[in-house]
């Protein structure tokens, strides 16, 4: 496999027959840049042929089909059209053509001139196939089964019978303009699975469209619609009906805000991959609208403006039967908050035992590693790492520790017990791992609730004396703090930055895990914090 070639990388380059354009058509103009024809014509005021067309990039053209207070044609965005000379629109070409010229079956250009070109780019960009190389071509066709053509100017099939056995196709960026043209070529490839249209604009397909294309794509496994702009599920849906059975999807970056139930019985009836990264969904209740999905084995939410996931309602020692097949979970990008409460909530679905999630700075790794093995009972893979019985062991026992106070409490109030195990569900199976608690947690003497500091305002000196909860965060702290010794006149902007002075032992502790309450520091009564504005 080799790089780019359209036509032998253009180097006899031709521009497009007019006779070809039309309405609809995908075209590749100048230095790479790809619209959609939506008139051709005359533009009043001006003189000769003009194509109106609408960039893929919504920021490439001028108006969104007006000119001169005349409307031509309709654009999804403000300034995503242009009126266009069809002087720098690329030639078009099929797919076999294509295959040939990239793969170098035939001698499209002599020998000689190959040799020249690959002297003057000074690159080895050709991989020759000379008849004492390979001897039978129509072999070599049959042999290939992988087939790489990102950004050609492929908008039809052609002749694909010698490549029959054709399993991987990658059609990124290519210039098919419907699902009519791409049946046409699916169809021709019998053991096609895996199909990239990453950043391909093909027109809706009818409901008459679908009724008679949807054979002929029954055999694909894996399609890539990345940046194809959907911007809607239900379009989504729409072509879901194309491939039913379809297993993996990947739908990235498509500016979907809103998601729908699908109904299996028409659509994703065998899905086990999807991947909706880059997605605006904003909420994790969007993502659980596909949780009729049976058969999903692996999702990917990567950077999809999630903060927070709240599940359905179920007792603690119940599952949801929503995901139920579930078991790969990637939340990566993603600002997630109150991570101990979102992986108490994942441990609602049954098969999740593999989860990637990006670290916060406030909580850092130890405390998410200890969280979520904590928290998630089935869990066996965190971040790609696995997890082994020592990791569990250590983490599971801090949870245990963490709660027991707490369970000791409840033991004659079922009101307080359910309250915990709602907050940690898995709690009744650490005391089955390692005990009731009672007997460390008799041993712990009783601390105050509240604990008397001297907060210093470490850029102006001035100081006060108060009497704080043990139980308020760092980031409620530094909110008092700016409230009781922020100076207006001094020009303190920004957060303030704590630091805990330990007077006993002598030592200074930066106060940098916002989420993390005083108990955590082991702030004693009487000891300073000191808050510095930088």
């Amino acid at each position: 496999m080799v790089g780019r070639c359209s036509h032998c990388c253009n180097l006899m380059s031709n521009r497009v027959d007019i006779s070809d354009l039309e309405v609809g058509a995908r075209i590749r103009y100048g230095d790479n840049d790809l619209a959609t024809i939506k008139y051709i014509g005359e533009v009043d005021g001006h003189t000769g042929l003009y194509i109106g067309v609408e960039w893929d990039n919504p920021e490439r053209g001028k108006h969104n089909g007006t000119v001169d207070g005349v409307k031509y044609f309709e654009t999804s965005y403000p300034t995503s059209g242009s009126m266009i000379r069809p002087g720098k629109i690329a030639e078009f070409e099929n797919m076999r053509t294509a295959i040939e010229c990239r793969y170098m079956f035939d001698a499209i250009l002599d020998n000689e001139l190959l040799k020249a070109t690959q002297r003057q780019i000074k690159a080895s960009l050709f991989e020759f196939v000379s008849d004492n190389r390979t001897q039978d071509k129509e072999s070599h066709r049959k042999e290939l089964t992988t087939v790489s053509l990102p950004n050609s100017n492929i908008n039809s099939a052609g002749d694909l019978s010698t490549f029959a056995n054709l399993l991987v196709l990658d059609l990124t960026a290519s210039l098919i303009p419907t699902w009519n043209v791409l049946a046409d070529i699916v169809k021709q490839l019998p053991k096609l699975e895996h199909l990239d249209l990453t950043r391909n604009r093909l027109r809706l397909p009818t409901e008459e469209e679908i009724f008679e294309l949807e054979k002929y794509f029954r055999h694909l496994k894996n399609i890539n619609l990345r940046r194809c702009n959907l911007r809607q599920w239900s379009n989504v849906m729409h072509i879901a009906r194309l491939w039913p059975d379809i297993e993996q999807i990947s739908i990235a970056e498509n500016s979907i805000s809103f998601l729908q139930p699908p109904d299996t019985t028409k659509i994703f009836r065998n899905l086990k991959f999807l991947d909706i990264k880059g997605n605006p969904l904003n909420y994790f209740s969007e993502v659980l609208k596909l949780g009729n999905i049976k058969t999903l084995q692996t999702l990917y939410c990567i950077a999809t403006h999630i903060e927070t996931i709240q599940l359905p309602e179920c007792d603690w020692n119940e599952y949801l039967d929503i995901f139920p097949s579930l078991e790969e979970l990637n939340l990566n990008d993603n600002h997630l908050i109150n991570q101990a409460m979102i992986f108490n909530e994942l441990d609602k679905l049954k098969a999740l035992s593999n989860l990637s999630i990006t670290i916060s700075d406030n909580i850092g790794y130890e405390e998410t590693f200890t969280c979520a093995i904590g928290h998630i009972a089935n869990l066996t893979v965190l971040n790609k790492k696995q997890i082994n019985g020592t990791e569990r062991r250590g983490a599971e026992y801090d949870i245990w520790k963490r709660y027991s106070v707490d369970w000791v409490k409840s033991k004659e109030n079922n009101e307080l017990r359910t309250n915990l195990l709602r907050r940690c569900r898995v709690y009744s199976k650490l005391i089955e791992k390692y005990g009731q608690p009672d007997d460390i947690v008799s041993t712990v003497p009783k601390v105050s609730k509240f604990v008397t500091l001297k907060l210093i305002n470490g850029n102006t000196h001035q100081a006060t004396i108060k009497r704080i909860s043990r139980n308020i965060t760092v980031l409620t702290l530094q909110q008092l703090v700016a409230k009781l010794l922020g100076d207006q006149k001094s020009n303190l902007k920004g957060t303030a930055v704590l630091k805990y002075v330990d007077n006993e032992n002598n030592i200074v502790v930066d106060m940098d895990s916002l989420n993390k309450t005083l108990d955590y520091y082991s702030i004693q009564d009487g000891n300073s914090v000191i808050a510095e504005w930088k």
